[in-house]
Protein backbone atom coordinates (compact mmCIF):
# COMPACT_ATOMS: atom_id res chain seq x y z
CA UNK A 1 0.00 0.00 0.00
CA UNK A 2 1.05 3.33 -0.77
CA UNK A 3 2.21 5.79 2.24
CA UNK A 4 2.54 8.88 -0.31
CA UNK A 5 0.94 11.83 1.06
CA UNK A 6 -1.09 13.80 -1.28
CA UNK A 7 0.46 17.34 -1.93
CA UNK A 8 -1.56 20.17 -0.70
CA UNK A 9 -2.41 22.38 -4.29
CA UNK A 10 -0.29 24.87 -3.32
CA UNK A 11 2.73 22.39 -3.19
CA UNK A 12 1.47 21.32 -6.51
CA UNK A 13 0.87 24.61 -7.91
CA UNK A 14 4.66 25.33 -6.39
CA UNK A 15 6.35 22.32 -8.13
CA UNK A 16 4.69 22.73 -11.64
CA UNK A 17 6.22 26.28 -12.51
CA UNK A 18 7.23 27.69 -15.89
CA UNK A 19 11.04 26.96 -16.18
CA UNK A 20 12.20 27.72 -19.67
CA UNK A 21 12.04 30.41 -21.56
CA UNK A 22 10.67 28.44 -24.33
CA UNK A 23 7.65 27.66 -22.16
CA UNK A 24 7.24 31.04 -21.00
CA UNK A 25 7.32 32.70 -24.21
CA UNK A 26 4.61 29.79 -25.43
CA UNK A 27 2.30 30.67 -22.48
CA UNK A 28 2.55 34.45 -23.66
CA UNK A 29 2.08 34.00 -27.04
CA UNK A 30 5.37 35.93 -27.94
CA UNK A 31 8.23 34.64 -30.38
CA UNK A 32 12.14 35.13 -29.72
CA UNK A 33 12.02 37.99 -32.38
CA UNK A 34 9.52 39.40 -30.26
CA UNK A 35 12.05 40.14 -27.34
CA UNK A 36 14.47 42.34 -29.64
CA UNK A 37 12.87 45.71 -28.74
CA UNK A 38 13.01 44.59 -24.94
CA UNK A 39 16.54 43.98 -25.60
CA UNK A 40 17.23 47.07 -27.26
CA UNK A 41 15.22 49.08 -24.59
CA UNK A 42 17.56 48.24 -21.31
CA UNK A 43 21.07 48.65 -23.24
CA UNK A 44 19.79 52.12 -23.31
CA UNK A 45 21.15 54.47 -21.06
CA UNK A 46 17.92 55.84 -18.87
CA UNK A 47 19.73 59.54 -18.38
CA UNK A 48 20.48 60.28 -22.07
CA UNK A 49 18.27 57.74 -24.00
CA UNK A 50 21.15 56.26 -25.93
CA UNK A 51 23.07 52.80 -25.80
CA UNK A 52 24.60 53.07 -22.70
CA UNK A 53 28.69 53.55 -22.03
CA UNK A 54 28.06 54.53 -18.35
CA UNK A 55 29.38 52.63 -15.54
CA UNK A 56 26.12 51.58 -12.46
CA UNK A 57 26.99 53.23 -9.32
CA UNK A 58 29.20 51.29 -6.77
CA UNK A 59 30.39 50.97 -3.68
CA UNK A 60 34.34 51.50 -2.79
CA UNK A 61 33.71 50.70 0.50
CA UNK A 62 32.48 47.29 -0.48
CA UNK A 63 35.11 46.50 -3.32
CA UNK A 64 36.55 42.96 -2.34
CA UNK A 65 33.07 42.18 -3.39
CA UNK A 66 33.47 43.57 -7.06
CA UNK A 67 34.30 40.51 -9.83
CA UNK A 68 36.72 39.81 -11.33
CA UNK A 69 35.83 40.06 -15.53
CA UNK A 70 37.37 36.54 -15.97
CA UNK A 71 35.01 35.32 -13.66
CA UNK A 72 31.72 36.92 -15.64
CA UNK A 73 29.23 34.35 -16.80
CA UNK A 74 27.16 34.01 -19.89
CA UNK A 75 23.62 34.15 -19.20
CA UNK A 76 23.35 30.12 -20.07
CA UNK A 77 25.49 29.47 -17.42
CA UNK A 78 23.43 32.07 -15.08
CA UNK A 79 20.62 29.71 -15.92
CA UNK A 80 21.53 27.03 -14.01
CA UNK A 81 22.35 29.13 -10.80
CA UNK A 82 19.39 31.31 -10.85
CA UNK A 83 17.02 29.54 -13.30
CA UNK A 84 13.45 30.63 -14.84
CA UNK A 85 11.02 30.27 -12.37
CA UNK A 86 7.21 31.68 -12.55
CA UNK A 87 4.31 30.18 -11.01
CA UNK A 88 1.16 30.09 -13.77
CA UNK A 89 -1.08 31.84 -11.73
CA UNK A 90 1.75 34.90 -11.65
CA UNK A 91 2.25 34.49 -15.49
CA UNK A 92 -1.82 34.66 -16.28
CA UNK A 93 -1.24 38.28 -15.07
CA UNK A 94 0.66 38.91 -17.91
CA UNK A 95 -0.63 40.39 -21.10
CA UNK A 96 -0.62 38.25 -23.91
CA UNK A 97 1.57 38.88 -26.83
CA UNK A 98 2.82 42.23 -24.84
CA UNK A 99 7.15 41.80 -24.80
CA UNK A 100 6.56 45.38 -22.45
CA UNK A 101 4.18 43.85 -19.95
CA UNK A 102 5.82 44.55 -16.37
CA UNK A 103 5.02 41.23 -14.93
CA UNK A 104 6.78 39.62 -17.85
CA UNK A 105 9.81 41.85 -17.16
CA UNK A 106 10.58 41.21 -13.95
CA UNK A 107 11.09 37.50 -14.88
CA UNK A 108 12.81 37.80 -18.36
CA UNK A 109 16.35 36.67 -18.86
CA UNK A 110 18.05 39.61 -21.13
CA UNK A 111 21.83 39.59 -22.68
CA UNK A 112 22.51 42.39 -20.06
CA UNK A 113 22.68 40.27 -17.18
CA UNK A 114 25.91 38.65 -18.47
CA UNK A 115 27.41 42.27 -20.01
CA UNK A 116 27.19 43.84 -17.13
CA UNK A 117 27.42 41.53 -14.47
CA UNK A 118 31.21 42.12 -13.16
CA UNK A 119 30.18 46.04 -12.62
CA UNK A 120 27.74 44.64 -10.09
CA UNK A 121 28.23 43.77 -6.45
CA UNK A 122 27.52 39.47 -4.90
CA UNK A 123 26.21 41.02 -1.60
CA UNK A 124 24.47 44.30 -2.96
CA UNK A 125 23.01 44.74 0.45
CA UNK A 126 26.36 44.31 2.50
CA UNK A 127 24.56 41.77 5.01
CA UNK A 128 27.31 38.98 4.67
CA UNK A 129 29.43 40.96 7.30
CA UNK A 130 26.64 40.88 10.03
CA UNK A 131 25.79 37.28 9.74
CA UNK A 132 25.97 36.50 13.44
CA UNK A 133 25.89 32.84 12.88
CA UNK A 134 24.37 30.25 10.23
CA UNK A 135 21.26 31.81 8.78
CA UNK A 136 21.00 34.82 11.30
CA UNK A 137 21.69 38.47 10.27
CA UNK A 138 22.47 40.82 12.95
CA UNK A 139 23.21 44.09 11.64
CA UNK A 140 20.12 46.59 12.82
CA UNK A 141 19.18 47.29 16.69
CA UNK A 142 16.69 45.56 17.74
CA UNK A 143 16.08 43.35 15.13
CA UNK A 144 17.76 39.86 14.02
CA UNK A 145 16.76 38.31 10.13
CA UNK A 146 16.58 34.45 9.85
CA UNK A 147 17.28 33.23 6.27
CA UNK A 148 14.67 30.36 6.94
CA UNK A 149 14.39 29.54 3.36
CA UNK A 150 16.08 29.29 -0.07
CA UNK A 151 13.30 28.69 -1.79
CA UNK A 152 11.15 31.39 -3.66
CA UNK A 153 8.53 30.27 -6.18
CA UNK A 154 9.28 33.13 -8.19
CA UNK A 155 12.88 33.82 -9.44
CA UNK A 156 12.87 37.64 -9.96
CA UNK A 157 15.86 39.00 -12.25
CA UNK A 158 16.66 41.77 -10.01
CA UNK A 159 16.91 39.64 -6.59
CA UNK A 160 19.55 40.88 -4.32
CA UNK A 161 20.24 37.46 -2.73
CA UNK A 162 20.14 35.60 -6.18
CA UNK A 163 24.06 35.27 -5.03
CA UNK A 164 23.47 34.15 -1.11
CA UNK A 165 25.25 30.71 -0.77
CA UNK A 166 22.59 28.95 0.99
CA UNK A 167 23.94 25.81 1.11
CA UNK A 168 25.88 27.14 4.01
CA UNK A 169 23.09 28.68 5.79
CA UNK A 170 20.58 25.49 6.46
CA UNK A 171 18.92 26.43 9.41
CA UNK A 172 17.56 22.93 10.60
CA UNK A 173 21.05 22.38 11.39
CA UNK A 174 21.79 25.21 13.41
CA UNK A 175 19.00 26.96 15.02
CA UNK A 176 20.65 25.93 18.83
CA UNK A 177 22.63 28.34 17.15
CA UNK A 178 20.58 31.00 16.69
CA UNK A 179 18.65 30.44 19.94
CA UNK A 180 22.18 31.00 21.90
CA UNK A 181 22.35 33.94 19.80
CA UNK A 182 19.38 35.98 20.51
CA UNK A 183 19.46 34.71 24.46
CA UNK A 184 22.67 36.63 24.88
CA UNK A 185 21.12 39.59 22.96
CA UNK A 186 18.11 40.86 24.86
CA UNK A 187 17.94 43.84 22.99
CA UNK A 188 16.59 41.96 19.65
CA UNK A 189 12.82 42.53 20.04
CA UNK A 190 12.01 42.31 16.73
CA UNK A 191 12.82 38.50 14.59
CA UNK A 192 12.32 38.53 10.76
CA UNK A 193 11.48 35.67 8.95
CA UNK A 194 13.12 36.36 5.22
CA UNK A 195 14.54 33.86 2.57
CA UNK A 196 14.45 33.00 -0.21
CA UNK A 197 10.53 32.86 0.53
CA UNK A 198 9.89 31.45 4.28
CA UNK A 199 6.31 30.69 3.08
CA UNK A 200 7.75 28.62 0.48
CA UNK A 201 7.71 26.04 3.86
CA UNK A 202 5.01 23.60 4.89
CA UNK A 203 3.07 25.33 7.92
CA UNK A 204 4.31 22.31 9.70
CA UNK A 205 8.04 23.26 9.16
CA UNK A 206 7.22 27.32 10.32
CA UNK A 207 5.63 25.81 13.51
CA UNK A 208 9.45 24.89 14.99
CA UNK A 209 10.11 28.52 15.23
CA UNK A 210 7.37 28.78 18.03
CA UNK A 211 9.60 27.25 20.60
CA UNK A 212 12.37 29.79 19.65
CA UNK A 213 10.04 32.80 19.97
CA UNK A 214 8.39 31.58 23.06
CA UNK A 215 11.97 31.19 24.88
CA UNK A 216 12.85 34.65 23.87
CA UNK A 217 10.30 36.81 25.58
CA UNK A 218 12.36 39.27 24.85
CA UNK A 219 11.07 39.11 21.36
CA UNK A 220 7.96 40.91 20.84
CA UNK A 221 7.36 41.61 17.15
CA UNK A 222 7.49 38.54 14.46
CA UNK A 223 8.33 40.04 10.51
CA UNK A 224 7.68 38.16 7.59
CA UNK A 225 8.75 39.51 4.31
CA UNK A 226 7.11 37.10 1.19
CA UNK A 227 6.21 37.39 -2.12
CA UNK A 228 3.96 34.34 -2.20
CA UNK A 229 0.58 36.01 -0.76
CA UNK A 230 1.01 38.07 -4.57
CA UNK A 231 2.53 35.42 -6.59
CA UNK A 232 0.96 31.86 -5.47
CA UNK A 233 -1.60 33.55 -3.33
CA UNK A 234 -3.42 29.46 -2.66
CA UNK A 235 -0.89 29.11 -0.36
CA UNK A 236 -2.49 31.07 1.82
CA UNK A 237 -4.55 28.04 3.32
CA UNK A 238 -6.32 27.63 6.54
CA UNK A 239 -4.12 25.57 8.61
CA UNK A 240 -1.14 28.70 7.54
CA UNK A 241 -3.79 31.37 9.41
CA UNK A 242 -4.54 29.09 11.90
CA UNK A 243 -0.88 29.28 12.98
CA UNK A 244 -0.55 33.04 12.76
CA UNK A 245 -3.16 33.52 14.84
CA UNK A 246 -2.18 31.76 17.88
CA UNK A 247 1.17 33.61 17.69
CA UNK A 248 0.84 35.96 21.30
CA UNK A 249 3.29 38.48 19.22
CA UNK A 250 2.50 41.32 16.61
CA UNK A 251 2.65 39.74 13.09
CA UNK A 252 3.74 42.17 10.65
CA UNK A 253 3.65 40.24 6.96
CA UNK A 254 5.48 42.53 4.38
CA UNK A 255 5.12 42.14 0.59
CA UNK A 256 6.60 42.60 -2.37
CA UNK A 257 4.50 44.02 -4.84
CA UNK A 258 6.18 46.01 -7.86
CA UNK A 259 3.14 47.16 -9.75
CA UNK A 260 -0.62 47.12 -9.73
CA UNK A 261 -0.96 44.87 -12.67
CA UNK A 262 0.06 42.01 -9.78
CA UNK A 263 -2.85 41.97 -7.76
CA UNK A 264 -5.92 40.20 -8.71
CA UNK A 265 -9.11 38.97 -7.34
CA UNK A 266 -7.78 36.03 -5.92
CA UNK A 267 -4.78 37.97 -4.70
CA UNK A 268 -7.47 40.29 -2.89
CA UNK A 269 -9.34 37.29 -1.40
CA UNK A 270 -5.92 36.52 0.33
CA UNK A 271 -5.28 39.46 1.47
CA UNK A 272 -8.21 40.12 3.56
CA UNK A 273 -7.86 36.58 5.22
CA UNK A 274 -4.81 37.63 6.82
CA UNK A 275 -6.09 40.99 7.87
CA UNK A 276 -8.93 38.99 9.53
CA UNK A 277 -6.41 36.88 11.25
CA UNK A 278 -4.76 40.20 12.95
CA UNK A 279 -1.94 40.26 10.36
CA UNK A 280 -0.62 44.03 9.53
CA UNK A 281 0.08 43.98 6.09
CA UNK A 282 2.81 46.76 4.63
CA UNK A 283 4.44 46.43 1.04
CA UNK A 284 7.49 47.37 -0.01
CA UNK A 285 8.68 47.60 -3.88
CA UNK A 286 11.72 47.98 -6.19
CA UNK A 287 12.30 51.07 -8.71
CA UNK A 288 12.69 49.04 -12.01
CA UNK A 289 13.49 50.90 -15.18
CA UNK A 290 10.63 49.92 -17.39
CA UNK A 291 8.20 48.63 -15.12
CA UNK A 292 7.35 50.75 -12.53
CA UNK A 293 9.46 54.18 -13.26
CA UNK A 294 6.59 56.01 -14.42
CA UNK A 295 4.25 58.81 -12.48
CA UNK A 296 0.86 56.29 -13.51
CA UNK A 297 2.60 53.60 -12.64
CA UNK A 298 3.25 54.20 -9.08
CA UNK A 299 0.19 56.42 -8.76
CA UNK A 300 -2.08 53.51 -9.42
CA UNK A 301 0.18 50.89 -7.10
CA UNK A 302 -0.18 53.25 -4.57
CA UNK A 303 -4.28 53.47 -4.99
CA UNK A 304 -4.33 49.73 -5.60
CA UNK A 305 -2.33 49.22 -2.17
CA UNK A 306 -4.19 51.91 -0.16
CA UNK A 307 -7.57 50.27 -1.05
CA UNK A 308 -7.07 47.24 0.43
CA UNK A 309 -5.48 48.49 3.55
CA UNK A 310 -1.85 47.58 3.10
CA UNK A 311 0.86 50.23 4.14
CA UNK A 312 3.00 50.99 1.01
CA UNK A 313 6.28 52.04 3.51
CA UNK A 314 9.29 51.66 0.98
CA UNK A 315 10.44 52.36 -2.51
CA UNK A 316 13.41 50.82 -2.76
CA UNK A 317 16.36 52.12 -5.62
CA UNK A 318 17.57 49.25 -6.58
CA UNK A 319 20.27 47.17 -4.76
CA UNK A 320 23.28 46.51 -7.52
CA UNK A 321 23.29 43.05 -7.73
CA UNK A 322 25.67 41.35 -10.05
CA UNK A 323 23.19 40.60 -13.17
CA UNK A 324 20.39 42.87 -12.38
CA UNK A 325 21.82 46.27 -13.08
CA UNK A 326 19.85 46.75 -16.52
CA UNK A 327 16.88 47.68 -14.34
CA UNK A 328 18.63 50.34 -12.68
CA UNK A 329 16.80 53.80 -11.95
CA UNK A 330 18.66 56.64 -11.24
CA UNK A 331 18.52 58.32 -7.69
CA UNK A 332 17.25 61.73 -9.20
CA UNK A 333 15.00 60.09 -11.10
CA UNK A 334 13.56 58.30 -8.52
CA UNK A 335 13.28 61.65 -6.54
CA UNK A 336 11.92 63.50 -9.19
CA UNK A 337 8.77 61.02 -9.09
CA UNK A 338 8.70 61.03 -5.37
CA UNK A 339 7.95 64.65 -5.99
CA UNK A 340 5.35 64.19 -8.59
CA UNK A 341 3.82 62.00 -6.38
CA UNK A 342 3.68 64.09 -3.26
CA UNK A 343 1.27 66.52 -5.81
CA UNK A 344 -1.26 63.95 -6.55
CA UNK A 345 -1.84 61.15 -3.35
CA UNK A 346 -2.41 61.97 0.51
CA UNK A 347 0.66 61.98 2.72
CA UNK A 348 -1.08 58.31 3.34
CA UNK A 349 -0.05 56.62 0.62
CA UNK A 350 3.63 57.55 -0.08
CA UNK A 351 6.01 55.19 0.68
CA UNK A 352 9.52 56.30 1.49
CA UNK A 353 12.30 56.41 -1.42
CA UNK A 354 15.57 54.95 0.29
CA UNK A 355 18.42 52.51 -0.48
CA UNK A 356 21.21 50.51 1.20
CA UNK A 357 24.00 52.62 2.31
CA UNK A 358 27.24 50.35 3.43
CA UNK A 359 27.22 50.60 7.40
CA UNK A 360 24.65 53.35 8.03
CA UNK A 361 22.69 52.16 11.15
CA UNK A 362 19.18 51.90 9.16
CA UNK A 363 18.02 52.55 4.77
CA UNK A 364 18.99 55.72 3.88
CA UNK A 365 15.03 57.75 3.13
CA UNK A 366 16.23 59.40 0.06
CA UNK A 367 14.83 63.50 0.55
CA UNK A 368 14.92 66.20 -1.77
CA UNK A 369 18.40 67.30 -1.02
CA UNK A 370 20.54 68.72 -3.97
CA UNK A 371 18.02 66.86 -6.54
CA UNK A 372 18.24 67.08 -10.31
CA UNK A 373 14.67 67.34 -12.32
CA UNK A 374 14.31 63.89 -14.53
CA UNK A 375 11.93 63.64 -17.04
CA UNK A 376 8.73 61.43 -16.11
Amino acid sequence: MSTTTKLAQWQQDLSNTINSLAALLDFLQLSEEALIPVVAYYALDPKTGHASTATPVTDSSNSSKRIDTQDVPDLKTLLKTFPIRVPYAFAARMRKNDPFDPLLLQVLPLAQESQWFELGQTDPTHEHPHIATTGLVHRYQGRALLVSSSACAIHCRYCFRRHFPYQEHRLDQEMQAVHEHLQAHTDIEELILSGGDPLTQKTSYLQKYNTLLASNPHIERFRIHSRIPIVLPNRIDNELLAWLTELDLEINLVLHCNHAQEIDSQVTQTIEKLQNAGVRILNQAVLLKGINDTLPAQRALAKRLSKLGIQYYYLHLLDPVAGGLHYEVSQEHGQALMRALTEQLPGYMLPRLVKETAGAVAKTTLTDHHTSESSL
